[in-house]
């Protein structure tokens, strides 16, 4: 073996110098003969041949199967069996493939991973986001779009944007957006549903591959927050409006004169005391709703036996109910009926419905207080034989301010059921109403009840 050699060049060297040496021994032995030229000839074809059949198997084979492999992970296959050879050129050549190989497979498997993440991210986030070629194509859709627009993402994909979006108003900020390559954005309403939509579109500035982001956002609620934000400052304008006109008139008319006559100053003084006292309950009420909604009340909840405490509140509203001609009775089950409850809270929740009653139940009617055990929970109504709830009404009963109908809700402020909701939701009850207009309604509280009894 020649040291500082390559395997290849030794072999090939090696192969040289027998060709020699034939090609020597042949012309001496044949020296006096033409055909010393001729076998000398025919035996360096010979060994050219027989050296062609080894570099062919020892050479080309392996590097013909190297380029079977290169082929291979074009079409992404990386998993891929080692070879070596007896040539140590050769098989460095291999080794080295296959460390290529595997460090290309680790880098996209990272790549994948990675790839997965942002996926996942993305499909978590609550706004919508589709991302549309050059060509107006879904590339692709979270679950939030999907959910969105009302369409399967798997199937959305690789399909036309307008096919998958059909908003008009979306697809054409987005053409706009491929177009200009400009940043769009547009309020929308979803077509065929009540969502109001915000939607923004981006020009993705990728090589070879350019695109749009498209993002949707549901701000129905928003709006939602926001209507209710505007209806609550137009109640509170119209509940302080009609007080203050009052006490103003009263304090003309005492500017007037009216304040030299003793009896006039004394009714129009006692007019503008109850208009501060209507204003002082409505702070009142708006006030107990917010802490009770921000959790900032203590309810000092403790095991109760709600009978005596419906027993309590009856009493007590029994003058409004002569005073109005309406006779009220109790149906309670025999025994105590035990729920976990702040007493004087839901004291003032039932006191709430009986009110209620009261003031929407024409003279000669009737209402009736019943309690009863409902599985583990404590069921305690207040029915009514008054006007009735319109059906159109019933679902905004217990919001703030609502009044069915202004003209026969006397000095109501709409503040009762909406205080009295919060109530029961706080303990965590539940409250129903069953009502047919001109035959009453029925109101029930649903109470959790002595889990351990």
């Amino acid at each position: 073996m020649f040291p500082g050699r390559s395997a290849i060049k030794w072999r090939i060297t090696f192969s040289y110098v027998i060709l020699l040496v034939a090609s020597l021994v042949c012309f001496l032995l044949f020296r006096d003969s033409l055909s010393a030229l001729f076998i000398v000839s025919g035996i360096t074809v010979l060994l050219i041949f027989l050296l062609s059949l080894y570099l062919s198997s020892n050479i080309a084979k392996p590097l013909r199967g190297l380029g079977l492999k290169c082929r291979d992970m074009a079409r992404g296959k990386l998993e891929l069996e080692e070879e070596s050879s007896s040539l140590c050129e050769i098989n460095d050549l291999l080794q080295d493939f296959a460390y290529m190989t595997s460090s290309a497979k680790q880098r996209f498997e990272a790549f994948l991973n990675e790839r997965r993440q942002w996926i996942g991210i993305v499909d978590q986030m609550e706004d919508g986001v589709i991302i549309s070629s050059e060509e107006r194509e879904v590339q692709f859709m979270n679950s939030a779009a999907a959910k969105i627009l009302q369409v399967s993402r798997r199937e959305s994909l690789g399909h036309p944007l307008v096919e998958v979006v059909r908003d008009y108003e979306i697809v054409e900020a987005v053409y706009r957006c491929l177009k200009t390559g400009e940043q769009q954005s547009k309020m929308v309403r979803a077509e065929g549903s009540s969502l109001s939509l915000r939607m923004t579109a981006m020009p993705l500035q990728v090589p070879q591959r350019p695109g749009a982001l498209v993002v949707i956002q549901d701000i129905t609620e928003l709006n939602r927050v926001a209507k209710s934000r505007q209806e609550f400052v137009s109640n509170i304008s119209h509940e302080l409006r009609t007080p203050l006109a009052s006490i103003k008139a009263a304090i003309e008319t005492l500017e007037d004169g009216g304040i030299e006559d003793k009896m006039a100053a004394h009714l129009f003084l006692g007019k503008a005391g109850v208009e501060v006292d209507k204003m002082t309950q409505l702070i009142q009420q708006l006030g107990e709703i917010f802490r009770i909604e921000s959790g900032s009340v203590a309810f000092k909840i403790e095991l109760q036996n709600i009978v005596p405490l419906i027993e309590e509140v009856s009493q007590e509203l029994q003058i409004q109910a002569d005073r109005a001609g309406l006779e009220i009775t109790v149906n309670i089950s025999t025994g105590p009926l035990l729920v976990l409850a702040d007493r004087n809270r839901i004291k003032e929740a039932i006191a709430n419905l009986l009110h209620n009653s009261i003031k929407f139940t024409p003279p000669g009617g009737n209402i009736e207080i019943s309690a009863w055990q409902e599985d583990s929970f404590v069921a305690i109504s207040v029915a009514d034989t008054g006007i009735g709830i319109p059906a159109e009404d019933i679902p905004h009963i217990f919001e703030r301010f609502y009044k069915v109908d202004k003209s026969r809700s006397g000095e109501g402020m709409g503040l009762g059921l909406s205080i009295t909701k919060h109530i029961v939701l706080a303990h965590g009850g539940d409250i129903r109403v069953e009502s047919e207009e001109g035959k009453g309604a029925t109101f029930t509280i649903i109470l959790p009840g002595d889990r351990e009894g």
